[in-house]
């Protein structure tokens, strides 16, 4: 799976509209991130500082950051993926025609090999 690989299956989708088969491995990923310095970098400075205003949190005392967060996780199960996307996505006509009215194949896209 290379970016020119991506870059031409979705080259050919922005000509066309199709429906997408996409498989994916059983995967497991978490990352995390601190978010302090990008949202300083933002503007949100205040919120880092002494002068920080979180009375409607906590009256009683002083309180700032020290550091902000972000995590992320996903899980992909067997199984799980595709009942996902049929919930999502019931009201996706399964046959989307062209202009011609001809029925357009389907995009296949196997991530599902081992490496």
């Amino acid at each position: 799976m290379t970016a020119e690989v991506l870059e031409h299956v979705f080259s050919d989708l922005r000509s066309s509209r199709r429906r997408v088969v996409l498989e994916l491995p059983v995967v497991s990923a978490e990352t995390g991130s601190n978010l302090g310095p990008v949202l300083r970098e933002m503007g949100v400075r205040q919120a880092f500082g002494r002068d920080a205003a979180f009375q409607r949190i906590t009256p009683t005392s002083h309180a700032s950051l020290s550091w902000a967060m972000h995590r992320a996780r996903l899980d992909i199960v067997a199984g799980d993926a595709r009942s996902i996307v049929s919930r999502a996505y019931r009201h996706v006509v399964d046959n989307i025609t062209s202009t011609s009215g001809e029925a357009l194949p389907d995009v296949v896209l196997l991530v599902n090999k081992p490496f």
